[in-house]
């Protein structure tokens, strides 16, 4: 008997991308390498938090550590919802290039604020 491998699948620029845990694994390495040459040192230290990190899938969800796989416009991201403020909620957001079963890397790393409507 076999056993159905998790998924996690997101949106980007209408298609669907769907991803495993091992998927994931590749993605933390990419993520970890990135954020260990940033000149913020938050993303450096998160990079040495990520080293042992365990990519999972939960209800349809791949995340490492605080990082969860989301989709966007034009690309499939990490985001990191790093802290919240009274006014907004603010990400790292790590834009992922790759395919599934592929390789993965990352091409930038940015900031997004979400301003909470009162």
């Amino acid at each position: 008997m076999t056993t159905k491998q998790e998924t996690a699948t997101v949106i980007v620029a209408g298609r669907r991308v769907t991803v495993t845990a091992a998927d994931g694994e590749t993605m933390r390495r990419a993520l970890v390498e990135s954020l260990s040459a940033s000149p913020d040192p938050a993303l450096r230290d998160e990079a040495e938090r990520l080293q042992h990190a365990i990519p999972a899938i939960a209800d349809g969800q791949l995340r490492i550590g605080p990082w969860v796989f989301d989709g966007r416009e034009r690309s499939a991201v990490l985001a990191w919802d790093q802290h919240d403020t009274p006014a907004a909620t603010v990400y790292q957001v790590a834009h992922l290039e790759g395919s599934a079963g592929g390789t993965w890397r990352i091409i930038s790393v940015s900031e997004e604020i979400h301003h909470l409507e009162h």
